[in-house]
């Protein structure tokens, strides 16, 4: 017993050794992006390089827990990177969950505050007050979505999905209860494995249905649609589309799809998404080479 303590013992003094020195080289890297413009947090590159290390691991140690524990280091190398902060709006019925999903994917160590509504978060984002926003999964048929107000005339200043919440969805546990995203201003970038939302803003009232239908003769397969509540007086509609697959902003399936819909003076841009992670990534694999 005492000579299996002692390993451990010298075990946790080469973890602390390797944290220390993974430390020193993440404040080399920080002042490399700043030398070089480059963003400071690459939510594709994390879930990259997540992805590689669920794939080499084996043992007794549930993949839930090397997640969180390589979001906390993740987290912790943001903070000396970048004063990095976070907004989170939670609903009232489940603020609870809301607030653990993001502490487990941003760390311990980020700040986090809470805003009243989303508005409110998407303007702190855009004024440069946070780095991010974390606001409950899009809801269908709500009268002033937030998802409606991400983009405007000054593109510099839209903001775009990079994250979804929960994180890692294990294999078998089917749709998490509890869902968010992750806003930000930096790109969403291709991560190897990836979802994306598409914003369909229509010259004319059109149905889901045919949103759906005319976006998979694209090649785009809908997982998921919501709409923004329709009153009567009103002659367009605007649709949150969630397809397979990463879609590039200059993607020219987007252009088409609104030729398709017959609407020449809406809007069909990227919103973003989110990369897939272990179980979601392997579901996502498997279903492309079946």
């Amino acid at each position: 017993m005492n000579d299996i303590r002692k390993d451990i013992d010298t075990v946790d003094q080469q973890i602390h050794d390797l944290l220390m020195k993974r430390a020193g080289l993440a404040l080399e890297v920080g002042a490399e992006k700043k030398k070089n413009d480059l963003p400071m947090i690459q939510p594709d590159r994390e879930a990259s390089k997540i992805r590689s290390i669920l794939s080499r691991h084996s043992g007794d140690l549930p993949q839930n827990l090397i997640v969180r524990l390589w979001r906390e280091m993740i987290g912790a190398a943001s903070i000396l990177q970048t004063r990095m902060k976070v907004a989170v709006v939670a609903p009232a019925q489940n603020a609870r969950e809301h607030w653990d999903m993001a502490r487990d994917y941003f760390g311990s160590v980020i700040p986090m505050q809470d805003m009243a509504n989303p508005l409110v978060a998407i303007s702190a984002l855009r004024e440069g007050d946070v780095n991010f926003a974390v606001l409950p999964w899009p809801e269908d048929g709500v009268e002033n979505p937030w998802w409606c107000h991400m983009t405007g005339n000054d593109t510099t200043q839209n903001v775009q999905i990079v994250v979804s919440l929960p994180y890692i969805v294990s294999a078998g546990q089917g749709q998490p209860e509890y869902r968010a995203v992750i806003l930000s201003k930096a790109l969403f970038k291709d991560s190897g494995s990836d979802n994306s939302f598409i914003f369909l803003d229509l010259d004319q009232v059109v149905s889901r249905a045919r949103v759906v239908d005319k976006a998979k003769a694209l090649n785009f397969d809908a997982l998921s649609i919501n709409s923004r509540k329709i009153k009567p007086t009103q002659t367009r509609s605007q649709h949150l589309l969630e397809v397979e697959g990463y879609v590039s902003a200059d993607d020219p399936r987007l252009a088409q799809l609104l030729e398709k819909l017959e609407s020449p003076d809406g809007k069909c841009i990227l919103l973003g998404g989110y990369p897939l992670i272990a179980a979601q990534a392997a579901q996502a694999k498997n279903k492309k080479t079946a």
